[in-house]
């Protein structure tokens, strides 16, 4: 009898153990797993001192802050006591980081960061004093519902009635890709200059932003 218990447990363990081999764990998958990018820097200020509780965001380049398009790629983080952020689970893609200290107001950028489900270590993000942007009113442009913005940045005002230029402030010294004009009750928009040179504390003229080409001649 005893016998015939054994060989019974035996069976049926190879029966359970038959069936575990052929279906997966809970909460496994089967197959390879993706992967998403993750980038990570250094927030330093003008000295190259590390700077810490500074907070960073990490935008879509084509991020309108006004309508707040591709919001859910948005990602914050606040450097650490060694000035170091990551972001991790980034999609494929193009982002912008934009840095800014809560107590000095020091700014910082770095556009056209390209993701493709790697690992980025990007430069010294350098803290400065902001520049601003003076714009003239576009041709055509709508003065109650018309604004402008920097693309992958949370900087936009509207022109708000005015017919005098409009000036953005607070925009991290450096090279602009873009300033955009749009409406709230449209969907239009159009680049009114690319690459505009902000130096620290001071203040870039756009004049005639309608124009399609324009140099300054000195």
């Amino acid at each position: 009898m005893k016998h015939c218990l054994n060989i019974l447990f035996l069976s049926c363990l190879c029966m359970f153990m038959g069936n575990c081999s052929r279906s997966p764990l809970a909460g496994t998958k089967s197959g390879s797993e993706t992967t998403n990018g993750r980038v990570s820097g250094t927030i330093v200020n003008s000295n190259g001192t590390l700077e810490s509780n500074v907070i960073v965001r990490f935008l879509p380049s084509s991020y309108d802050p006004f309508t707040k398009n591709d919001s859910t790629a948005v990602k914050y983080d606040t450097s650490d006591a060694f000035g170091n952020f990551a972001f991790d689970s980034v999609d494929t893609g193009s982002f912008t980081i934009e840095a800014v200290h809560s107590k000095m107001h020091t700014r910082a950028m770095i556009p056209a960061i390209t993701v493709n489900n790697d690992t980025i270590s990007l430069p010294l993000c350098t803290l400065a004093v902001p520049g601003a942007i003076s714009i003239d009113v576009p041709d055509n442009a709508d003065p109650v519902n018309g604004y402008v913005y920097i693309p992958g940045t949370s900087i936009y005002k509207f022109f708000a009635g005015s017919l005098v230029p409009l000036v953005l402030d607070s925009i991290p010294a450096g090279v602009i890709p873009s300033v955009i004009y749009s409406a709230s009750n449209s969907s239009y928009s159009a680049t009114l200059r690319n690459k505009v040179i902000v130096k620290s504390g001071d203040t870039a003229e756009l004049h005639n932003p309608s124009w399609k080409y324009a140099r300054r001649l000195r």
